[in-house]
């Protein structure tokens, strides 16, 4: 959902576009039944310090967002007609949680309000707050991410457990790990993922990619923006913008990572899902056998992750899950010590995934007699 930014559609008498002519929000209870009303929002409902389309509301309770007008959510009025909008999502739509776009626009008390006033905190809510990455002077991300990580955790902790939030930090730090052969990155100071996962991994939900960092910024259609990625998932025009792609050739390294290690993981669409002619068919199998790998051991949010090996060529995790231990191996590596997969019991470790540079084994755990 976007709702630190809406565009206007209609300029006033000064030629800014902030005028809002026809804003359809569901029945309230002042309104018949099975109804709809139109109201009108103005320069009111747009924070007054908006550097683009000049609002006469109340300051930003967040960043600006240039592209469009940010709306004023310290106004009642507005929070009372987003949230009867929301509700209508719900209530007559079918949706069961949100993703809220843009969080760092907006206060992360606004969001806990609106989760308790529509869905209520026990859904699957997820919040796009992307705060910046620490980087050397000369263009290198930084071995300490710990900035960025406190970030997301005080936005959550503002948020009141209303909502998780998109885990940029993982994302940062195993992109560049994987594309400059630096895997001893994926071991934090403290012997954890560097990521909100070796933190809070409870509240991170980790990706590859999604529309904003996917892609690459052209057209579908074009030669550049179509296969290349595996963004044309439509066949017609669709495709991401490209800001922070992870590396192509190594994606299935990033879904082997995301897939064995705590969190919730997100997919994204265009990687995960075959095409009705046929695209991206390889790589949405790759991907649903590591889902299902995942499934049957029983990994979730908070498993325990113990990282075996973090050099700059392999990188090595066993994960507890529910049903059973899980082994990743990230890498060009192939040689790793024996005792890294040790058999106990008689039970062995089986490979149940594997592809260019990475590979998976589980375990189940032993039965008590």
């Amino acid at each position: 959902i976007v709702i630190n930014h809406r565009c206007a559609d209609t300029q006033d008498e000064n030629g800014f576009w902030r005028i809002f002519s026809n804003v359809s929000f569901p029945p309230t209870d002042d309104v018949e039944p099975g109804k709809s009303f139109d109201r009108t929002w103005g320069p009111w409902a747009i924070v007054r310090d908006d550097p683009v389309f000049h609002g006469e509301g109340n300051s930003d309770t967040g960043e600006s967002f240039p592209p469009a007008p940010d709306l004023d959510h310290a106004n009642e009025r507005v929070r009372r007609e987003l949230t009867a909008w929301l509700n209508w999502l719900k209530n007559s739509v079918g949706f069961v949680g949100w993703r809220f776009d843009y969080a760092k626009g907006y206060g992360a008390a606004f969001v806990k309000e609106y989760v308790d006033n529509t869905v209520g905190a026990g859904a699957m809510n997820v919040a796009e707050f992307w705060p910046e990455a620490s980087w050397e002077p000369d263009g290198r991300l930084a071995l300490d991410q710990n900035p960025m990580r406190q970030s997301m955790c005080d936005w959550l902790d503002r948020a009141k457990g209303s909502t998780a939030a998109f885990d940029f930090a993982t994302k940062a730090v195993l992109q560049e790990a994987v594309a400059k052969n630096e895997l001893w990155r994926l071991r934090d100071a403290d012997g954890k993922p560097p990521g909100l996962i070796g933190w809070w991994p409870q509240r991170a939900v980790t990706f590859v990619d999604n529309h904003d960092t996917g892609g690459t910024g052209q057209a579908a259609g074009s030669d550049s923006g179509r296969m290349k990625d595996g963004s044309d998932f439509i066949g017609g025009g669709s495709y991401g913008q490209g800001h922070w792609r992870f590396p192509p050739e190594h994606r299935m390294l990033g879904y082997a990572y995301i897939l064995t290690h705590p969190g919730i993981p997100c997919l994204f669409w265009p990687h995960a899902v075959r095409m009705p002619d046929g695209r991206h068919g390889d790589m949405a199998a790759e991907v649903a056998v590591m889902v299902r790998m995942r499934k049957d051991a029983g990994i979730t949010a908070d498993s325990r992750v113990d990282i075996l090996v973090a050099e700059s060529d392999v990188y090595v995790a066993r994960v507890r899950g529910r049903r059973a231990d899980v082994t990743v191996k990230l890498g060009p590596r192939y040689d790793f010590p024996a005792e890294i997969l040790p058999a106990e019991g008689g039970r062995e470790w089986k490979m149940c995934a594997s592809g260019k540079d990475y590979a998976i084994w589980s375990r189940s755990h032993a039965t008590r007699a």
